[in-house]
């Protein structure tokens, strides 16, 4: 026979944005269509820096960032990209993110200064839609990057992150069935 839930049970358009309290079947699919659409890209979402855009030797840095579209941030690392390899900073490395030539990223991070690096994998914020907007500054899941300039660099930099996510998909404690993913 046909299946039809009860009117009642299909749940309401504000059910979207709240996640406490009776949802109804529609709200649930609707977010969790929204959760995988956002598994499609991971990103790391990057407070402006505070810093002067000359970089000296031996100064401080701080980079604040969160990533989403993702189960784990696997590994971040602040890197100073010679302005030579990149010319316009912005506008070069965001083409190259959006790219699947994995010659050009090897080249211009072999040709990357690392400043720092996370200390280890960490959760993704999740959803963005589902945080309350409040300033990066203020918020508890913000990472830090922290390191400084080595005292031999020289010349004009672009700063970039470059992350990894999720990498961690093929461990496994109980898999059903007990085969290794493919």
């Amino acid at each position: 026979g046909e299946h039809k839930p009860p009117d009642s049970s299909l749940g309401h358009a504000e059910e979207i944005w709240r996640l406490e309290g009776q949802q109804g079947h529609v709200p649930r699919n609707l977010r969790m269509c929204l959760k995988l659409i956002e598994f499609t890209k991971p990103e790391v979402i990057i407070q402006p820096p505070g810093w002067q855009t000359t970089l000296h030797p031996r100064a401080n840095i701080t980079l604040s960032m969160y990533a989403i579209g993702c189960h784990t941030l696997s590994s971040a690392r602040l890197l100073l990209v010679p302005g030579s390899n990149v010319g316009d900073c912005g506008l070069h490395l965001s083409r190259l993110s959006n790219t699947r030539d994995h010659s050009s990223w090897t080249a211009l991070l072999a040709a990357s200064i690392q400043v720092a690096s996370l200390p280890g994998a960490t959760r993704c914020r999740g959803l963005s839609l589902w945080k309350k907007q409040i300033p990066l500054t203020m918020a508890k899941d913000v990472l830090q990057l922290r390191g400084q300039v080595p005292a031999a660099v020289a010349g004009e930099f672009c700063v970039a992150v470059a992350a990894e996510f999720d990498q961690n998909w093929r461990k496994q404690s109980s898999p059903d069935p007990a085969i290794s993913p493919r």
